[in-house]
């Protein structure tokens, strides 16, 4: 498979929750793509997971994921896109989350589509998305 798709967090959450439509999307899209998720990502997951009453158990679940695909991260490339992306949208007077700005840089470098719920974020930064 060459085609990669990047799974945002909250794909991934739900993912972890066992929610049919998540588990049922991921398990559709590997089909036909290389399930990935970004460096970013990931943080946002260990960082849920350390906030939770669960950690132990949320911890396992983040890791049991994260060693079953590709994780993909920051680079001098994807950063830079993520300035230009941040700066047109300071211009436009647009507010993005930096994290999904810095998941676009890194998806926009890797050539990913991406699976996200947040698909209004994603578009204003021209990130292809799964339909």
């Amino acid at each position: 498979m060459e085609a990669k798709v990047v799974l945002d967090t909250s794909i991934l959450i739900d993912f972890i929750r066992n929610r049919d439509g998540a588990v049922s999307l991921v398990k559709r899209l590997s089909e036909k793509y290389d399930i990935c998720t970004t460096d970013i990502n990931v943080f946002e997951l260990y960082y849920g997971a350390y906030l939770s009453k669960e950690t132990s158990k949320n911890m396992a679940a983040v890791k049991g994921i994260i060693n079953t695909i590709l994780v993909f991260s920051t680079s001098p490339e994807s950063v830079e896109i993520s300035a230009k992306i941040l700066a047109e949208l300071d211009r436009k007077g647009q507010k993005i989350e930096i994290k999904d700005i810095l998941v676009a840089g890194i998806c926009m470098v890797n050539s990913c589509i991406v699976a996200t719920h947040n698909k209004q974020h994603f578009e204003r930064m021209g990130v292809k998305l799964i339909e």
